[in-house]
C-alpha cells in the first residue's frame, strides 16, 4: 500500500513540476515577443516590469466566451469575426475543442494568478518584479505623475506586464496578458500556443481591449 502510495505521489509531482515549467516557459516565450514587437534590438530598453501576481480590476474575458461560441445572428457571427480581424487562419483555431476548453477555463479563473518565482523566468532583457501594491502606489494622486514616478524608478523599462495563469488543453495553452504603459497606452490580450518540438510557439493573438 504505501508503495503504491508513493508511486501516486511521485506521479503527480512530476506531472505539477512539467506543468510549472511549462507555465514559465510560456511566460517567457510571452514577454520575449512583446519585447521583440516594441524594440527587437533592445537598444532603447534596459528593463521590464512584472507583477508578481496578477489582481484584475475586473474580468475582461467575461463576454468573449459567449461571443466565439454562442453568436446565432449574422450581425454576432460578423462582430466575433471583427474581434479576430477576419483571420480565417485564428477563426478555424478559436472553434476547436481544444481551444473552446482553453477558453472557458481562462474566463472562469482569472482571478487565479500564480505568484511569479524570478528564478523560474528566463527573458531576453533584465527584468524585475513587484507587487501590484507596490505599483498602485504611483498612482495614489495622479495617473500621469504616477507614470512619470514609475519611469523615473524604471528608466528605459516596457511599461509593466501582468500575467494570467496558463491554461491547457491537450498540445494547446492560453494566456491573458495586460501590458501598461501610460495613462493613454495599455491593452489587454489573449494569446494562444501550440507544443510542437518541444517549444511553445505563438499561434495568435486576440486583443480584448487597448486604450
Amino acid at each position: 500500500m504505501k508503495n503504491r502510495l508513493l508511486v501516486i505521489f511521485i506521479f503527480f509531482s512530476s506531472v505539477v513540476f512539467g506543468q510549472v515549467e511549462s507555465n514559465y516557459k510560456i511566460y517567457s516565450k510571452v514577454i520575449d515577443s512583446f519585447i521583440d514587437n516594441w524594440d527587437s534590438d533592445r537598444d532603447t530598453l534596459t528593463n521590464v516590469v512584472l507583477i508578481e501576481k496578477f489582481i484584475p480590476r475586473e474580468n475582461y474575458l467575461l463576454s468573449y466566451y459567449d461571443i466565439f461560441y454562442k453568436s446565432e445572428t449574422k450581425e454576432d457571427i460578423t462582430y466575433r469575426n471583427w474581434i479576430l480581424k477576419y483571420d480565417s487562419s485564428l477563426i478555424n483555431l478559436v472553434e476547436t475543442e481544444s481551444i473552446k476548453e482553453c477558453l472557458f477555463n481562462l474566463e472562469n479563473n482569472l482571478y487565479n494568478s500564480p505568484l511569479l518565482e524570478k528564478e523560474n523566468l528566463s527573458l531576453k532583457t533584465p527584468f524585475t518584479l513587484i507587487s501590484s501594491k507596490r505599483f498602485d502606489r504611483f498612482f495614489i494622486f495622479d495617473i500621469q505623475k504616477g507614470w512619470n514616478k514609475f519611469y523615473k524608478k524604471y528608466p528605459k523599462s516596457a511599461g509593466v506586464f501582468m500575467l494570467s495563469r496558463v491554461e491547457y488543453s491537450g498540445n494547446y495553452a492560453c494566456i491573458y496578458v495586460e501590458h501598461h504603459g501610460g495613462g493613454l497606452f495599455g491593452s489587454g490580450d489573449i494569446l494562444i500556443l501550440k507544443h510542437e518540438n518541444d517549444n511553445w510557439d505563438i499561434l495568435g493573438l486576440i486583443n480584448v481591449w487597448i486604450s
